[in-house]
């Protein structure tokens, strides 16, 4: 406890120190033991006399109470984080005060509670007036007397000098979030801030996007509750060792302060001595006792290696459990056997990682399969098949192989149907989410507008679940993704209704609205509000209007524009695009180019599109898909006819390409050295823009 304590002082002094300076932080990037820490070198005398005088007072303040010591300790972790992420606009509310600490401790006591102290209101112990802890903590600190003033002067230094050497990146919305998330999942679940803090910088350490770990720290958090409850089952199972049952007792513990190491280390350690212990009585005896004990223990010893930021060892304890666990407890070993295809699944998701990881993961999903049936657990089995089909998926977006996403629609669908019969809602609408995503991945590859239907009206069925404000992420996804197949029937069926709705979905995010949108879906979008401007342009009917009217100038802004929406998605870093989908970014990226050649006469444009239409020519090669590389290699040699004749003869008017752009023109029919109809020109190009 004294521990803790110190840390949160830490913060306090940190807080009290940039106000008291007038400086701000977004967030402290520290510890609160290292603010004490780097006090004590500066001056070490004064910071222990403030610290001793500040705990002592505070302590007194906190006993008071009528706390447990559990109470307690939850209360002052959760004050920990709130100051640590306290953000800049709550410390211009102090500093805009002008108080000296020194002369009015109290009044800056109240400044500095009253600026931050206001999402404290939900803090767990039952207090009713819970801001008034952070008051009394910052008058305890601040009536310290005459050692105060260097003491915040060197945690205002402290905080300033490591805030100068750490990347812009730990100070970003991102990481507010995150702690919010942790501070909520400790008020819910009693989980210490320590093993919350322990979780995530294990996954920090594996190189996880932070995006991720919050996505996933929920369910970490579960794992972390489920392993408690074991180890105290093993404990309860330990029999007449007293010793076995005081050692489980204590790694419980140290799980519980966060130190997982540790507890990693004494946890094998026991498992081994247990293991290899003379004689296989006692084994026996141990799992007579109503529980498969030494398998028991190996799936602890996973999850918490897990949890550790170790997943193939995780993965590997497993694989033990499952084959020392009664062979006549499928269930057992089923839920078993998904864990360690859980942990090979994020293994394999982890940057940089090798694509067999994954399919090592659906190997074992699918091994699992055999071990029950949908009648022995149906929701469970539900999810494990949605795992699947999300599972395949990813590894289809990294092969770009159609029979992936045919056998990822194959899991999507049972589970639909186990969820409907379970009333299972969420999960319900996450199935069909996956199953549109498989679909419009095959309608991609095959030009197939049945399927690119069918996958319509699977996120169509989802969007009549979800809702912006419970789903905000998931469903800004769904809709950028029906707003893509949508334009992807309008291209391959002249479907002038399927572009319309499309547009309404998609123009939204081509301003940047939503800011829950991933960068993924963000590209998807552009690009595809940029094709359906090129439709719009290149349609029968405005190619009419504008040979009446003489607009072209309104067809060059809109081509302009379409090409700097997808220049902006084929740039973005972060964009993991599929090499299917960047493939056909770049051919429409291409076709825009020519289009704007077309409308304008401006020969620079056309050597953008050689260049684009190489990269998917590229693409497609390594994606295997010839027919649209050769495609793409007659494409190109007939733009650079055009520029080879245009540099012999100036004068002569230059023909449009062959397979250049998907239009219906006159102009694209007569420059055509096919005898191809327009209108073979127009499915033959949009398929290759599909």
């Amino acid at each position: 406890m004294e521990a803790a304590l110190l840390r949160l002082l830490g913060f306090a002094m940190a807080r009290a120190g940039l106000a008291r300076k007038r400086q701000r932080v977004t967030l402290l990037t520290i510890d609160g033991a290292d603010v004490i820490a780097g006090c004590v070198r500066r001056d070490a005398q004064a910071t222990a006399a403030v610290c001793k005088h500040a705990i002592r007072k505070f302590w007194k303040d906190l006993a008071n109470r009528g706390l447990t010591l559990e109470e307690i300790t939850a209360h002052v972790d959760a004050l920990a984080c709130i100051l640590k992420t306290a953000t800049s606009c709550n410390c211009a509310k102090v500093t805009d005060l002008r108080i000296d600490p020194a002369s009015d401790p109290a009044g800056m006591a109240r400044a500095l509670a009253s600026s931050i102290g206001t999402p404290v209101a939900g803090l767990r112990g039952g207090l009713e007036h819970a801001d008034h802890t952070l008051q009394s903590l910052f008058a305890a600190l601040l009536s310290a007397g005459d050692p105060l003033a260097p003491c915040l002067d060197a945690a205002a230094a402290v905080v300033a000098e490591i805030a100068a050497n750490v990347e812009p990146e730990t100070c970003t919305e991102g990481s507010r979030l995150l702690a919010k998330l942790q501070l909520q999942l400790s008020q819910d679940t009693g989980i210490s801030m320590q093993l919350l803090n322990s979780i995530v910088e294990a996954q920090g350490r594996l190189g996880s996007p932070q995006q991720a770990t919050m996505h996933t720290l929920v369910d970490r958090v579960v794992v972390a509750l489920e392993m408690l409850a074991d180890i105290t089952l093993l404990a309860d199972r330990a029999g007449d060792d007293d010793l076995l049952e005081a050692e489980l007792i204590r790694i419980a513990q140290t799980v519980r302060e966060g130190n997982l190491g540790p507890a990693s280390c004494d946890l094998t350690a026991v498992s081994r001595r247990i293991e290899n212990a003379p004689g296989v009585d006692q084994r026996i005896a141990l799992d007579l006792k109503g529980v498969a004990f030494v398998p028991l223990m190996l799936s602890v010893r996973a999850r918490l290696a897990g949890l550790y930021g170790e997943p193939r060892e995780s993965a590997r304890l497993f694989e033990r459990a499952v084959r020392l666990w009664p062979r006549e407890d499928r269930i057992p070993r089923w839920r078993l056997k998904i864990a360690q295809a859980r942990q090979l699944a994020d293994l394999g998701r982890l940057p940089g990682s090798r694509i067999g990881v994954l399919c090592e993961a659906a190997q074992v999903y699918a091994s699992a399969g055999g071990l029950i049936s949908e009648q022995d657990c149906p929701v469970p089995w539900g999810e494990a098949n949605l795992e699947l089909g999300l599972l395949l998926l990813h590894i289809g977006d990294r092969e770009c192989r159609p029979e992936r996403y045919l056998a990822a629609a194959l899991h999507f669908k049972p589970a639909i149907d186990v969820f409907t019969r379970e009333r299972m809602l969420d999960g319900w609408a996450r199935a069909q989410i996956g199953l549109g995503h498989a679909l419009r991945a095959q309608a991609s590859f095959q030009g197939d507008v049945v399927v690119a239907r069918e996958a319509a009206f699977a996120y169509r069925a989802a969007l009549g679940i979800l809702t912006e404000d419970g789903a905000p992420d998931l469903w800004h996804e769904t809709r950028c993704a029906l707003g893509e197949v949508l334009v992807r029937i309008a291209e391959e069926a002249g479907d002038i209704d399927a572009l319309q709705s499309a547009i309404d979905i998609l123009m939204p995010y081509s301003r940047g609205d939503a800011a829950h949108l991933g960068e993924t879906s963000r590209s998807l979008a552009e690009i595809a509000t940029g094709r359906a401007m090129l439709l719009l342009v290149d349609s029968e009917q405005a190619q009419e209007v504008d040979r009446q009217s003489g607009a072209d100038s309104d067809d060059i802004i809109a081509i302009k524009d379409a090409i700097e929406l997808i220049g902006n998605a084929l740039s973005r870093e972060h964009s993991s695009l599929t090499s299917l989908d960047r493939a056909h970014a770049l051919t429409t990226f291409g076709l825009a180019q020519t289009l704007l050649y077309e409308r304008s006469g401006d020969l620079a444009p056309l050597e953008q599109a050689i260049q684009s239409k190489e990269e998917a020519c590229d693409l497609y090669e390594h994606i295997d898909n010839p027919i649209a590389a050769d495609d793409l290699r007659l494409e190109i040699e007939a733009i650079q006819s055009v520029l080879e004749k245009h540099t012999q003869d100036f004068g002569v008017e230059e023909e449009t390409p062959t397979g250049m752009s998907p239009t219906r023109s006159d102009k694209l029919a007569r420059a055509d050295a096919t005898d191809d109809t327009p209108a073979d020109v127009f499915r033959m190009a949009g398929s290759a823009v599909a």
